[in-house]
């Protein structure tokens, strides 16, 4: 980490850094008007014109390759002095009613963005000492020169010029420490809501199947006295219950990578649909934004909704083709998975579902308004089943049904 000897922060942030570069800007606009003035007074401009085309030159390279000049300004501010005497040598020969000086102004505030309240106080003590220095060596020449104006109204300028850079400098460092500090608290909070999110997946899936599965496992030693050819039958329902709990782990894990924060959310859908057509021979189209915005809560469960509406087509829905779209319209995100199977009639009231054994829909409707969203279901005998799950692009709580159905 760079640091400057005037005990500046290092000028890392790319708001300083843009903001420098602007500066750099700005005097070369201010050179490009002194050429005009020196073109239009001086009548032997040659000099002149010589001078501040070294000036334009020493303020292009910054703008161009700031990430190599910008640290190297910051550990060595005797740089920037040199820039302030070439510069106020220039200001002496062409006068401070030229628009040079504004060049001049630039490098005040070039100081207090680069070295903070200190810079600044610095700097500006030397643009004024070498200021009026100059001005008492034009006025060799040019007695006249003294009025307020030149004595007084501009150099008063380099102060404010400079404290103003410092007062900005110190609002971008604010700022940057805030975003910081909100990172921070963001990806605390994705943490412990992976957390959570892992507990509750683990609880709804493995940990059933291993409580059932040590519950036969207690009953085992019973069966054995009482029934021997029973205990070999739970023996063999333990065993393809281990196998279950295998395959659980296994398939968690999967989702768990396919889910990971790095890949967007339509790319990890498109990838579960392609592996689950390969796998079923079932063919599925997918068509899918890649919805980069959605919240770790929001494409975690909308994951699950589309593995859980493919598993109910892979078992019940005996269908041929099953469409997937993915829609992300910035506020909300749009899930559908279509498919052309035996379908199922839809009660008029939803909450009838689990007795009709569609489990798997309700389950559905539960993620979906854990993040604030709803689940439609549009299907009828014969005609296919739609799945759409429409929830808002960052997980707030809602008050929403859970389930939403439509008749044809």
């Amino acid at each position: 980490m760079v640091s400057s000897p005037l005990g500046a922060k290092p000028a890392s942030n790319p708001r300083t850094d843009a903001l420098c570069r602007l500066i750099f800007n700005y005097r070369l606009v201010a050179l490009s008007i002194a050429v005009l003035w020196v073109a239009y007074r001086i009548d032997d401009f040659v000099g002149p014109v010589f001078a501040l085309t070294v000036a334009a030159i020493a303020s292009f390279l910054p703008i161009k390759y700031w990430n190599r000049f910008g640290p190297v300004l910051l550990a060595h501010p005797f740089l920037l002095a040199i820039d302030l005497v070439l510069g106020m040598a220039i200001l002496t020969v062409m006068g401070a009613e030229s628009p040079f000086f504004y060049y001049t102004l630039a490098t005040a505030l070039l100081s207090g963005v680069l070295y903070a309240r200190t810079g600044a106080v610095v700097f500006s003590v030397s643009l004024l000492a070498v200021y009026w220095a100059g001005l008492w060596l034009r006025s060799q020449v040019a007695p006249d020169i003294w009025t307020f104006q030149t004595v007084v109204g501009l150099p008063a300028l380099y102060p404010l010029s400079a404290l103003g850079g410092a007062a900005v400098r110190r609002m971008l460092d604010r700022q940057a420490a805030t975003e910081a500090a909100l990172v921070e608290v963001a990806e605390t909070r994705a943490i412990e809501t992976e957390r959570t999110r892992l507990a509750r997946e683990m609880h709804d899936s493995l940990a059933k199947t291993i409580h059932g599965l040590a519950l036969s496992a207690a009953a085992l030693p019973q069966w054995l006295k009482r029934d021997p050819e029973r205990a070999v039958k739970e023996a063999r329902t333990i065993s393809q219950a281990a196998e279950e709990a295998a395959s659980e782990a296994r398939e968690l894990i999967r989702d768990m990578r396919a889910n990971s924060l790095d890949v967007p959310l339509g790319d990890a859908v498109s990838a579960f649909v392609s592996d689950w057509s390969g796998r079923t021979g079932v063919a599925a189209s997918i068509d899918a934004d890649h919805a980069e915005g959605a919240s770790p809560e929001t494409r975690w469960e909308l994951f699950c909704i589309a593995k859980e509406a493919l598993t109910n087509v892979e078992r019940h829905g005996g269908a041929h083709r099953v469409g997937v779209t993915l829609r992300d319209d910035v506020d909300t995100i749009t899930l559908e998975v279509a498919d052309d199977g035996r379908g199922f009639e839809v009660p008029h009231d939803l909450t009838d579902l689990p007795s009709d054994g569609h489990y798997g829909v309700v389950g559905m409707a539960e993620r979906a308004e854990r993040v604030g969203g709803r689940l439609e279901v549009d299907a009828a005998a014969g005609r296919g089943t739609t799945i759409r799950a429409v929830v808002p692009a960052r997980a707030t709580a809602s008050q929403t049904p859970a389930v939403q159905g439509r008749v044809p």
